[in-house]
């Protein structure tokens, strides 16, 4: 028996020097583990006895811990599934995603260096029969992958029960299948200690111009302190600098960060941030890289509106309101700190700490007053729902047709109104309080049924091809050629809107006289509006019945 120990023994150790220099001590001090189990194994079975049992534990554990496919199919059950990072040690960076159905991939983790790992995090919606797959990105001179957790070459994927699942895998720029690059754990709410106090809900960095976005939520359950910084370490994985986020969370569930660094401070080839939160035992942790495997910052799509002008939808302007405000401002009072631009509005309730990206990042105690036309055919008895968090109106034609005013949660209000044919002003008034929630939705009730109200579908002119589509009574009164006040209007949107940038003006209208004499007006309109008369066209013979003139520019 002992020569049998002590022959293990030398190859241990012959073994091991070689492994030192190929893998590093790490794999030596694995390898030596998976020694020591059969050295004990070897006692065991010379002895005709178990070492207290341990043999027959660690056949259980054999019988208990498979492989499988690495397709994890949700059992029934009510319960939360968890993604837990147990190991990352890899010099290229990787992201972890998961897919459930084949569908589009979503974001977990990324880690780079030898980092620690965070708590576990929640995968909710999963119900019974989802297939969830697992995916790996690797950026080493380029972006390699994805690899699936499916892929043999790449995964290792062990199946404890039904419940918990254990993956190893390589990172997706090579694969020497030793399967030590990370692994992670799989499984449902109960099988392994999750947080209850504090977690991080997101981490992120982005480029953005000359500086580096570095932005952030963390989810704190109770009031407290809360230890919270950012490590940045270098590609040698030296600390080179730590940023202090420390806060206190008085109730108000979710803590915010947002600020930049200038990309001067980071002159080596790599880096890591490393965001670590600490609260009553607990602790969570995320990985970005700051340089080099970092993304653009992505366009942010403000649900309120946009940046982009269009005068023929509705127009928000942004105003600020004191704390503590209850109810919907007098507009007139204030200065608009910003203008967006939206065909509907359908800000579905939701959580809103993004401002509005260009004008402001205030994301409570602000009110928008949206303002647009509707411009009818023939007189009509229009349905209105109004949706909101905070307060509220609906105003047509300088009345209040709903009102849904003051501090409250999402809430809906009717009210409808008779219109007659031609134009009419409608002005949307809402307001936020409190963070964080908000909601605006304004819907039209058309046969029973409440739609989102797109304000394209009732706009005197639409935006069509490069140019205007003009609507069928909105320039001139049947029979004339002679401009309406409210058609000299619109045209003066159309020439601020074409400004001085246009090769050429195209106007197209129908084949027939008064057709042809409405034109002539328009091009006189516009040219004392200062466009130059050499670069019109006119066209005749527009078949698209739903509009009466179209303006071109190139």
């Amino acid at each position: 028996m002992a020569v049998i120990v002590r022959v293990l023994v030398v190859l241990f150790i012959f073994y091991s020097s070689t492994v030192a220099f190929s893998g590093g001590l790490s794999d030596v001090f694995k390898q030596f583990d998976e020694i020591e189990k059969n050295v004990n194994q070897i006692k065991h079975s010379l002895k005709g006895e178990p070492e207290n049992g341990q043999q027959n534990a660690v056949q259980s554990q054999a019988n208990e811990v498979r492989e499988f496919s690495g397709e994890v199919v949700v059992p029934d059950s009510n319960r939360t599934w968890y993604f837990k990072m147990d190991k990352f040690s890899a010099a290229a960076c990787s992201r972890i995603y998961y897919s459930v159905n084949d569908g589009n991939p979503h974001f977990l983790v990324e880690y780079a260096g030898q980092p620690d790992v965070g708590a576990a995090m929640p995968i909710k919606g999963l119900k019974k029969g989802d297939r969830i797959v697992f995916l790996v990105k690797t950026s080493y001179y380029g972006w390699h992958g994805p690899v699936y957790s499916t892929d043999r070459r790449f995964f290792i994927a062990e199946k404890y029960n039904d419940r918990k699942y254990y993956f190893k895998f390589e990172d997706a720029a090579r694969a020497d299948a030793r399967y030590n690059d990370g692994a992670f754990y799989f499984f449902e709410e109960g099988q392994m200690p999750v947080n209850h106090f504090i977690r991080i809900l997101s981490y992120d960095v982005y480029k953005q111009g000359n500086k580096y976005l570095f932005r952030g939520k963390i989810k704190l359950n109770v009031a407290g302190n809360v230890d919270s910084q950012i490590l940045i370490k270098d590609n040698h994985w030296h600390t080179t600098d730590v940023i202090k986020l420390n806060f206190y969370n008085n109730g108000r569930d979710i803590h915010s960060f947002s600020f930049s660094i200038p990309k001067t401070d980071f002159p080596k080839p790599a880096y890591t941030s490393i965001l670590k939160v600490s609260y009553n035992g607990e602790k969570d942790l995320r990985v970005r890289m700051v340089k080099p495997c970092v993304d653009k910052l992505p366009e942010q799509i403000n649900p309120f509106g946009t940046i982009k002008k269009d005068p023929f939808v509705f127009v928000g302007r942004i105003y600020y309101l004191r704390k503590n405000t209850t109810k919907l401002p007098n507009f007139s009072k204030l200065r608009p700190r910003g203008i967006i631009y939206t065909p509907t509005l359908n800000v579905t309730p939701r959580s809103f700490d993004s401002g509005f990206p260009g004008i402001t990042s205030r994301y409570e105690w602000f009110a928008i007053r949206y303002t647009s036309e509707l411009f009818l055919k023939e007189p009509k008895l229009l349905r209105f729902a109004l949706l909101s968090d905070d307060g509220s109106k609906l105003i047509i034609d300088n009345k209040v047709v709903i009102n849904n005013d003051g501090i409250h949660p999402p809430r809906k209000k009717y009210g409808s109104v008779y219109l007659e044919s031609g134009l009419h002003k409608i002005e949307v008034q809402y307001f936020q309080g409190p963070r964080y929630q908000v909601a605006l939705v304004l819907y039209v009730i058309e046969n029973g049924k409440e739609r989102v109200l797109d304000i394209s579908r009732f706009a005197p002119v639409v935006s069509v091809n490069n140019g205007f589509g003009i609507r069928r009574g909105v320039l001139f009164e049947e029979y004339s050629d002679r401009l309406k006040p409210e058609g000299i209007k619109v045209l003066m949107k159309i020439k601020k809107l074409i400004g001085e940038k246009y090769k050429s003006i195209n106007i197209y209208g129908r084949d027939d006289e008064l057709s042809k004499d409405r034109i002539k007006s328009i091009v006189n309109m516009l040219v004392g509006f200062g466009i130059d008369p050499s670069r019109i066209r006119k066209y005749y013979g527009l078949g698209d019945s739903s509009f009466s003139i179209k303006i071109v520019v190139n």
